[in-house]
């Protein structure tokens, strides 16, 4: 058999083989549909789980970003010693990164948020120096790593440089929302893991 043959041959094989299917097709209407439907249901749920959990996981990150501690110092607290501890911070394993906002950038973003608020400007004046401490502003890598960094932070040689509450203890504000960072930890594990 020469090459224009063979070649007449496979195409009216074909021909054959996509006009019996389609016969097929038409003949068992209803099953074809229902394989039909079924597999584009199969894969309308296999994609909106797989779209749900990217966008769980896009929410979770946003999250987490969003949530951070502070730790306020003294007003009398040396810059290079909150520096200093700023720099441990950003070794520490469970740390994601480290703000340092000076009592004079804290004034300025007070200003910013109630410059239009005559009462609070009058008051700043009257109290003359700048009543706002230097704090970190600190980033976990996972929310549940902030009680770590708590402990850190308060077993450590800087805790004299840390402002301390009305009740004696040291300001970091891990400690006054604990239960609702513990909750949220829970919440986005739950959902990561759903996910």
């Amino acid at each position: 058999m020469n090459k224009k043959e063979s070649m007449s041959s496979n195409k009216i094989t074909f021909e054959r083989v996509i006009k019996g299917g389609i016969i097929k097709f038409f003949r068992g209407g209803l099953i074809s549909v229902a394989t039909v439907l079924v597999m584009s249901l199969s894969m309308l749920v296999f994609g909106g789980v797989l779209v749900g959990g990217i966008f769980a996981n896009g929410v979770i990150s946003t999250v987490e970003d969003r949530v951070d501690i502070s730790v306020y110092f003294k007003l009398d607290s040396p810059e290079e010693k909150i520096l200093s501890l700023k720099k441990d911070l950003e070794i520490n394993s469970y740390v994601k990164g480290v703000e340092y906002i000076s009592k004079e950038e804290a004034l300025e973003n007070f200003l910013k948020r109630h410059g239009g608020d005559a009462l609070i400007l009058r008051s700043l004046e009257t109290v003359e120096d700048n009543p706002f401490s230097a704090n970190l502003d600190i980033k976990a890598k996972k929310t549940q790593y902030f009680e770590n960094i708590a402990r850190f932070l308060e077993s450590n040689a800087y805790l004299s440089l840390i402002d301390v509450d009305s009740f004696g203890k040291p300001k970091i504000t891990f400690r006054q929302n604990e239960e609702a960072i513990n909750k949220l930890s829970s919440v986005l594990n739950t959902s990561r893991n759903a996910g």
